[in-house]
């Protein structure tokens, strides 16, 4: 381990061992699955690693380890928040994020995530699969409770081969 995103991946899951059963951390509710990891590979359209990560970023933020690259005011994240269900109604692209709520605090290959200064405050993140939003989550439930699936997300799950 020489640091970055697999060395953080690792401290987590220690975290995690370490903490017990924190209701803040990211939290199963597919009793089939063993890991986060397992049950999004299984509910988002073809995640890639950068999902992966961006699962464990409430929690670097709230331990200070998260540096967002831009930060949401208060005002502009209660926005966010109270529009997101309406709108994901609607296809979206990343370029349609970015235009609506301005830069991420962290973006890193498909996944796209905004955040306060605040730590306890939730953070949002986007995920696109070939430019389009495929699923979006909150902070403010544990992951997988608050994933909300978009139309585009949904035609490629229905598109996936079932063996």
């Amino acid at each position: 381990m020489y640091g970055g995103w697999i060395a953080a991946d690792v401290t987590a899951g220690q975290l995690a061992f370490i903490d017990g059963h924190d209701q803040r951390r990211i939290r199963v509710v597919d009793s089939d699955a063993r890991s986060p990891q397992r049950y999004v590979d299984r509910q988002v359209p073809d995640p890639d690693g950068n999902l992966h990560f961006a699962l464990h970023l409430p929690e670097f933020h709230r331990r200070g380890w998260f540096r967002p690259s831009a930060v949401l005011t208060s005002e502009a994240h209660t926005d966010l928040l109270a529009t997101l269900e309406p709108w994901l109604a609607d296809r979206r692209r990343q370029c349609d994020v970015v235009e609506a709520f301005g830069p991420p605090s962290w973006r890193h290959g498909n996944a796209l995530a905004y955040a306060t200064g605040d730590p306890a405050d939730p953070v949002v993140v986007f995920v696109a699969h070939d430019d389009a939003i495929t699923a979006a989550w909150t902070s403010e439930e544990l992951f997988p409770n608050g994933l909300r699936l978009t139309t585009a997300g949904k035609e490629l799950l229905a598109e996936r081969p079932t063996s």
